[in-house]
């Protein structure tokens, strides 16, 4: 029995309905990050830290985004098609800008900063006291 590796046109067809759809679910996505973070932001009034349910959106939307444009991405290479291609891998470092500089929280990406342990031996000093620093 012999077995054919040769695939039909209908795989590049349906590789490149793939990309498609997946390019069009990630630029819509991408601009959805772009609303949400204006959406938390950019308001009138009183500035409040992101809501823990903004937080979860803004995580299900990256990572749908960025998975939606990676697919795209490797359908297109499936396909050997490049008017797929080039728009999809210019998506995926889009979408990946896009998360980084509308993240929700925006100090998502900013390393905390570090933390110092007193001493053991370490006696605060408070106003008015006379036994003040190691010797008091």
């Amino acid at each position: 029995m012999v077995v054919s590796t040769d695939r039909g046109p209908s795989d590049g067809i349906r590789s490149r309905l793939v990309s498609g759809f997946c390019l069009g679910v990630g630029i819509f996505s991408t601009l959805a990050l772009v609303w949400q973070f204006t959406e938390v932001y950019f308001v009138f009034g009183e500035v409040a830290d992101p809501t823990a349910s903004q937080v979860h959106r803004y995580v299900w939307t990256a990572s749908i985004c960025i998975t939606a444009m990676v697919v795209s991405a490797v359908a297109a290479l499936v396909a050997g098609s490049r008017w797929l291609g080039v728009p999809a891998t210019i998506g995926v470092v889009l979408a990946v800008v896009v998360s980084f500089v509308f993240a929700v929280p925006s100090d998502r990406w900013k390393p905390d900063p570090p933390t110092y342990e007193l001493p053991a031996n370490y006696d605060p000093c408070y106003s008015g006291s006379d036994s003040c620093g190691p010797g008091g």
